[in-house]
């Protein structure tokens, strides 16, 4: 049986390995130029992730460049499996792309100077309160029309997601942007990665999340409860545990962990677990920390504000002599591009992996729905 989806997706013949030809979701796909996106997505997608994929993520970018009246394209399409993506322009004028960059200046200075605001007044509460509307619920105990309704109800907020995902990384991309340009500017660095000690070391969900895990390696104490956390692998290491009637502590310790920080996914992907459907990651960490007393991540945070205070302050002595306002200008995209670092982290982790996991548990809700009918 050919792998794919007849709406827009290239088919495989199983029987020759042949590769067929796509039939085009829209006519115009045969025209572009696609790639893969090994980045987040290297391996195969199912077609509920290929679908998914297209109308949120694609719909959510394409909503932002209608919004600003920017030509900037982002279309993905799931074919031969796997997830390729155009990244371009739209075709235009001379005159209309000479339009264009006279736009692009004011719109990239208004989305990086509110980033800090719209991130505390708007996106923040807005993304927080989708995720409440899912942790409130268990759709597994839904009946069959309240179900329908709670899938219309995740698909429509998960596409507002999306819209907010593109708006919020964009407006931190130009922040960041803004300055390493200034910086560059002034200062003339031997390394394009110097300002960018500017841009580390802040205590973003990701890393409070490493951190909450640590103190669980004190859990795992010498002897019986040691011996069985490291004998076996990550993946089976739960398991083990739980034949294990000494690790009662650290299995508690390890749900209520999980239970915290558990409810994301590690990739993009519908169909790919949460931490705490499957904690493998999780056991892998800990092994990790367990296994290297200096790996501490508060230590290793706490070296990386360091440093970037160390670098803000030459900085500072380094502006001394410049004008007021020139002084007041890098002040001021320093502050928007450092906010920028924590929107960019606590979006990835409260968007793409947090709101994934949550609608991923809708899915398996309706899934099991239907297979309960027979369908």
């Amino acid at each position: 049986m050919p792998a794919g989806d007849a709406r827009g997706d290239a088919r495989v013949n199983t029987a020759t390995g042949d590769f067929t030809t796509p039939t085009w979701l829209e006519g115009e796909d045969a025209e572009l130029h696609w790639k893969r996106d090994l980045a987040h997505f290297p391996a195969q997608l199912t077609e509920l992730d290929g679908e998914l994929l297209r109308t949120l993520v694609g719909g959510g970018y394409a909503a932002v460049m209608q919004a600003n009246d920017l030509p900037f394209r982002y279309v993905l399409r799931r074919l031969w499996t796997y997830l390729y993506a155009h990244d371009g322009m739209a075709r235009m004028t001379d005159e209309e792309r000479e339009a264009m960059r006279a736009r692009m200046g004011p719109i990239r200075e208004r989305m990086r100077t509110t980033v800090s605001t719209r991130w505390t007044r708007e996106w923040l509460p807005e993304i927080r309160e989708h995720l409440e509307f899912w942790e409130d619920l268990d759709p597994a105990t839904l009946g069959r029309s309240a179900l329908a309704a709670h899938l219309d109800a995740t698909l429509e907020r998960a596409a507002r997601l999306w819209v907010v995902h593109f708006e919020l990384v964009i407006a931190a991309s130009f922040a960041k942007g803004a300055l390493v340009d200034l910086y560059h500017e002034l200062f003339t660095p031997d390394s394009p990665l110097e300002a960018q000690v500017l841009l580390s070391g802040f205590d973003v969900l990701t890393t409070q999340a490493a951190r909450a895990l640590w103190p669980l390696r004190e859990v795992v104490s010498e002897g019986a409860v040691r011996d069985a956390f490291l004998r076996v692998a990550p993946r089976d290491a739960l398991a083990e545990l739980r034949s294990e009637p000494a690790a009662h502590a650290l299995l508690e310790a390890l749900g209520a962990y999980l239970e915290a920080h558990g409810h994301r996914c590690q990739f993009l992907l519908f169909s790919a677990p949460s931490l705490y459907e499957e904690p493998a990651s999780v056991m892998s960490m800990l092994r990790h920390m367990v296994e290297r007393p200096d790996a501490d991540p508060s230590r290793l945070l706490g070296l990386q504000r360091d440093k970037r205070e160390a670098a803000e302050h030459a900085v500072r002595e380094r502006l001394r002599f410049y004008p007021a306002p020139v002084r007041d200008e890098f002040a001021s995209r320093l502050a928007d591009a450092q906010t920028g670092v924590v929107v960019g982290e606590d979006h990835n982790y409260l968007i793409d992996y947090t709101s994934t996991a949550r609608v991923r548990q809708v899915l398996l809700a309706c899934g099991a729905a239907l297979a309960t009918e027979g369908a």
